[in-house]
């Protein structure tokens, strides 16, 4: 049968009607599931799935019209039963061909709309898709200042905040912020880097487009100049000038902010009449927030004067409530965060970093890292979240698998440490989550390479611990008669030779374990120290001598701390006494230390009975105790769960495993 003879067939079963009966009744359903669905709370894939049951569906329904409509051959009566036609057996093996064609296609399609929607999801120990994410930023520089008014200094970095705050709002696309493209600049093609060489910050972090701009006085008016570059194209794109008076600057950064909002989005989809803060109020939260690195009286001076200025500054409350979380001061934090999460409850996106905060006042992590991640995707290459995001996996979750794609947005290879704190943060999380999960190698490699930041200390205990578990005791022994290390002073020296006996306690080896601890007290023993050398004492087991310092320990902070215990050293009471098999004066510290437990606790109590209970080897009653400290906030950390010598004998234990994922 030839395609013409066939086509006839077709239309005379009515072939044709019925697929397009078909094509339209789908392209409906489409229609209303793509509209109503995400109204409906139906995740994406929902729609998806719609398709995917369309696609199925229209082969059944070709064949459904051929057999349905068949239009029967004229009967011959003379026959004694019922024959089919030559005619039809052609037009059923055409049919056959084409309905296979058509099926195969069918099912090609569906295997790449699954592939593409259902098979890039999590892939446990990953954040999915970060390093993709990472491609599509949009770096904003710090603008220029051409004026001879160095006053105007801080505009230019205001002009470049609204902007990246503004991109971030309507979620166009993750932000490089002009806070980590100068935190860049100091680690290597400084002038290029901020100038706008693209490959230059390109070799740092990766983005897609770059946003510079200028501005000068001309009278008594501001002008900016502003344009935009895509990197792989290399077109240049000039907005308009815009003109203020030089008095009132923050209505040309405004008008700025709403062009190039425009120019990704088209003018009909900005909102008008969004907050837009009091210059300053804006000023003072500029300058708070650069320090806000490095001295924290500073920038909450600078801070309070932008909320005096405009209470409404939601930004600068932020900061300032994030301060007193990271100086521990939670009660002042959550009372803070409490406050602003009411007051800026129609704010949207902005309201989410109260929420984030008051999640982790309440100790809910998942949710709070959860949230933080969201946030934090807005602008994965800003040096400051990389690194909180780094410390949210492993200090919270305890998800150490997912630290590496973290850290490898950003290029550290030209890294000027000293004038990058987040970078040794960074660094330091990297080289402990790789010891967590057993790659020495790869810790030692990341340790050697970072020479630069051994005289760091919080470098140096990750530093000791690379070297105590890759067996590495020369390594170890030279560090510790090294001029960089001489340099600490002497009880930061004391604690360090401590840490080194206590990772020893973890592997348990009693004999390099004494080694250090003894060369800890040597350095205590020139201070008044009572809980540094009350710990290396019990650490030793070396019980009475322990007790001693322990008791002047808990008598010295109770007459500074109005009669309030120190509840650490009656947990180390507590389970001395548990080895003597005093249980009653055991059993009486610990309602001492359950008394005494404050409100912003956060499972540190809890934790340290647990261990009370783990030196008298009551496997059941410390699993019980640990996860229910993990229920309260307790984290983990490096010296903590896994990296505590305390717990060591159920380090294989399946419950004690179970709890270093609890929140996986």
């Amino acid at each position: 049968m030839d395609l013409k003879t066939f086509y006839q067939e077709c239309v005379k079963r009515k072939v044709f009607k019925g697929i397009s009966i078909y094509a339209i009744s789908s392209w409906l359903i489409i229609q209303v599931a793509a509209t109503t669905f995400p109204y409906l709370g139906f995740p994406s894939e929902a729609v998806t799935t719609v398709i995917i049951l369309v696609l199925i569906c229209f082969p059944v329904s070709i064949l459904f019209s051929w057999y349905y409509n068949v239009v029967p051959e004229p009967e011959d009566e003379d026959a004694d039963k019922p024959s089919i036609s030559k005619k039809q057996k052609e037009s059923n093996k055409v049919f056959y061909i084409v309905i296979s064609l058509i099926t195969i296609l069918v099912l090609i399609l569906i295997f790449m709309v699954s592939r593409k929607n259902f098979s890039q999801g999590q892939v446990e120990g990953r954040v999915p898709m970060l390093s993709e994410l990472a491609s599509d930023q949009i770096a904003v520089l710090q603008f220029s200042n051409n004026s001879i008014d160095p006053g105007l200094d801080v505009v230019g970095k205001m002009v470049a905040d609204w902007i990246a705050h503004g991109i971030i709002q309507y979620e166009i696309a993750p932000v490089v912020n002009y806070e980590s493209i100068n935190q860049y600049a100091a680690m290597g093609n400084g002038g290029q880097i901020l100038e706008g060489n693209l490959n230059a910050l390109g070799n740092v972090t990766a983005f897609s487009k770059m946003i510079r701009g200028a501005f000068f006085l001309n009278g008594d008016d501001l002008i900016f100049q502003s344009e935009i570059i895509d990197r792989t194209t290399g077109e240049q794109f000039a907005f308009p000038k815009v003109t203020c008076p030089k008095d009132e600057p923050l209505i040309g950064v405004e008008t700025l902010k709403q062009q190039i909002l425009s120019y990704f989005l088209g003018p009909k989809e900005i909102v008008s009449g969004q907050y837009v803060p009091l210059y300053d109020a804006y000023k003072e939260f500029i300058i708070g927030r650069d320090y806000w690195r490095d001295d924290y009286n500073l920038a909450e001076s600078h801070l309070d004067q932008s909320l005096e200025i405009d209470p409404n500054f939601y930004r600068a409350a932020y900061y300032k409530t994030i301060m007193y979380y990271n100086l521990r001061l939670y009660a002042e934090a959550d009372s803070l965060a409490s406050m602003y999460s009411t007051r800026f409850q129609g704010e949207g996106h902005d309201k989410e970093w109260f929420d984030y905060l008051k999640l982790l006042m309440d100790g809910r992590y998942v949710e709070g890292v959860e949230k933080y991640e969201k946030l934090f995707r807005q602008q994965p290459s800003n040096l400051y979240d990389n690194g909180a995001m780094m410390v949210c996996r492993y200090n919270l979750l305890n998800q150490t698998a997912r630290i590496d794609e973290i850290y490898s947005l950003i290029n550290e290879e030209e890294i000027d440490y000293e004038k990058c704190s987040y970078c040794r943060i960074r660094s330091r999380i990297k080289l402990l989550s790789e010891i967590d999960l057993g790659n020495y190698q790869e810790a030692m490699n990341i340790a050697e390479s970072k020479s630069v930041l051994h005289s760091d200390s919080r470098f140096s205990e990750a530093l000791i611990k690379t070297y105590v578990f890759s067996e590495q005791t020369e390594k170890l022994d030279s560090y510790f008669l090294s001029r960089t290390f001489r340099l600490f002073p002497v009880s930061e020296q004391g604690y360090l030779y401590y840490l080194a006996g206590r990772e020893y306690a973890i592997k348990g080896d009693k004999a390099m374990r004494n080694k250090y601890v003894d060369l800890a007290l040597s350095r205590y023993n020139q201070t008044d120290n009572y809980i540094r050398k009350a710990r290396c004492y019990y650490l030793k087991e070396e019980y009475t001598r322990a007790t001693e310092f322990f008791i002047a320990k808990n008598e010295e902070w109770k007459a500074s701390h109005n009669g309030e215990p120190h509840v650490y050293s009656l947990s180390r009471l507590a389970a001395i006494n548990q080895l003597r098999n005093l249980k009653p004066e055991a059993d009486a510290l610990i309602q001492e230390i359950q008394a005494n437990k404050g409100e912003y606790d956060y499972g540190y109590t809890t934790y340290l009975i647990a261990h009370v209970h783990a030196i008298s080897g009551n496997k059941e009653k410390t699993i019980e105790l640990l996860e229910q400290s993990l229920l309260e906030g307790k984290r983990y950390g490096n010296l903590y769960f896994q990296n505590d010598p305390h717990l060591r004998e159920y380090f294989e234990d399946p419950g004690f495993k179970k709890l270093l994922s609890y929140w996986h």
